[in-house]
């Protein structure tokens, strides 16, 4: 809770340069609800350089009502028709990526982990899995 709350101490500390924040709060959804009730009340100070909160959540139902009706929600899925588009961009990015850190990894074998991993167009768990799937000879293993 500490970690999350020090991103809300920040204030006139650190905007020397006169710059305002976003907090970047990943999986927001487990948060403990004594955070979230920390975070609220920094949401309700006037006397902050936090412009914006970002919560990134795959369960909505760990998130607070009082939080909930304090943000917006944003889907980031994509649409059927964009799935071929954006898999091969998140191929070449991915393959540079293993590339640069020499790792073996063909198109087919990414694919493989596509049509097995990425469930309802969530591309994460494919990058989760690929990072966890690397053997010692730097091969990615299927």
């Amino acid at each position: 809770m500490s970690d999350i709350l020090d991103i809300y101490k920040i204030n006139h500390k650190t905007s020397v340069i006169g710059g305002n924040f976003v907090a970047l709060i990943d999986e927001a959804g487990a948060l403990h609800i004594d955070t979230q009730k920390a975070i609220l009340r920094h949401f309700e100070d006037t006397d902050t350089v936090i412009d914006a909160t970002i919560f990134i959540v795959n369960d909505i139902t760990g998130i607070s009502r009082a939080i909930k009706s304090r943000c917006k929600e944003i889907d980031f899925s994509w649409r059927e028709d964009e799935t071929k588009q954006l898999l091969e961009a998140v191929y070449t990015r991915m393959a540079i990526n293993l590339d640069i850190e020499e790792v073996k990894c063909s198109k087919s074998v990414f694919n493989e982990y596509v049509s097995f991993y990425c469930v309802d167009g969530d591309i994460r768990k494919v990058i989760s899995e690929i990072q966890g799937s690397i053997s010692r000879d730097f091969e990615l293993l299927v």
